[in-house]
């Protein structure tokens, strides 16, 4: 390929991304990694992370900052907590580290953002700003109980409502979820996703005990409890699961009605689990309380469908 041509493609990549090229972009366009070292070089780039650079002359904004602080963390990671608060302009934060969000175990090192991880990142916790990676305003407001007192999350939770960027419905389903693993933060957001939601949100644990309950009643065994099933590249836990029989109850919201959010894994985890012969049942909070005979029945007869099923 001509040089004019190779830098041809690595302006227009820069313009899209805040001045920014980062070498995997440049592997379908078959220019090699000691093409960008010579440019580096001449001073056409600069070299601003393992995998990431710079055009030359190109100003230095804290939106590119925040794309480098993601794209220095790994592939999946999102701007995050007070850094997407401020970058989404909700009240509460007015000046913020550069946070950044990745899935467990795939973080790398990323000078000087600050790096947390998770294991319950879901599809609609991811969101873009222009090509900023930034986890939505919902994820963005749970995370902020972690780092943040407790008025400012409040700041920033009305604002997002005031201005629809989620809902009281959305709010209290996906905090259900999000609160399972003991987070920080929690005992900050319980109170203020009760007083919007208008119920008290149960934990994870109550919840499952619940479920558990109409599950013996149903004549079933006792459960496993947060039951691990491994998947090809991650391992997710059932709620309540009886492998003898590839069985699986999930405790999944407040509402009984869909949201517009998912809520325990993205239908591609789901599916591979069911793919792995699993029959999984998804009960509300709002269900198991106030229509237990029916999650009973459908206990039951799910039951006695896998009666023939091959142990997990």
């Amino acid at each position: 390929m001509q040089a004019s041509r190779t830098n041809e493609i690595l302006g227009a990549l820069a313009r899209d991304h805040l001045g920014l090229i980062h070498r995997d972009q440049v592997i379908d366009q078959r220019i090699s990694r000691s093409a960008l070292i010579r440019r580096v070089g001449s001073g056409l780039l600069e070299q601003v992370g393992a995998s990431v650079y710079r055009w030359g002359g190109a100003p230095v904004t804290w939106d590119q900052r925040a794309l480098l602080a993601c794209w220095n963390a790994g592939p999946t990671a999102l701007l995050s907590h007070r850094a997407s608060t401020l970058r989404w302009g909700l009240d509460g934060v007015t000046s913020a580290p550069f946070e950044v969000l990745t899935d467990r175990w795939a973080r790398r090192p990323s000078p000087p953002a600050r790096v947390h991880e998770a294991n319950d990142i879901i599809h609609a916790d991811r969101s873009s700003i222009g090509p900023i990676p930034v986890t939505s305003p919902l994820r963005t407001v749970l995370d902020l109980a972690g780092v943040a007192a407790r008025y400012r999350v409040e700041q920033a939770m009305e604002d997002a409502l005031r201005r629809r960027m989620f809902t009281t419905q959305q709010l209290g389903d996906r905090f259900m979820t999000y609160a399972r693993r003991g987070k920080r933060g929690i005992g900050t957001l319980r109170p203020l996703v009760s007083e919007r939601v208008g119920t008290t949100i149960p934990t994870g644990s109550e919840f499952e005990l619940r479920a558990e309950r109409l599950a013996v009643r149903a004549g079933l065994p006792a459960p496993h409890r947060q039951f691990p099933v491994q998947l090809p590249m991650t391992r997710v836990y059932l709620d309540l699961a009886w492998p003898e029989r590839r069985f699986a109850i999930e405790c999944d919201g407040v509402f009984d009605h869909g949201t517009a959010i998912q809520l325990r894994w993205d239908d591609d985890r789901q599916n591979e689990v069911q793919l792995l012969g699993w029959l999984i049942l998804r009960f509300t909070w709002h269900k198991v309380t106030r229509d237990p005979d029916s999650v009973i029945e459908l206990v039951r007869r799910a039951w006695v469908d896998r009666a023939n099923v091959a142990p997990a």
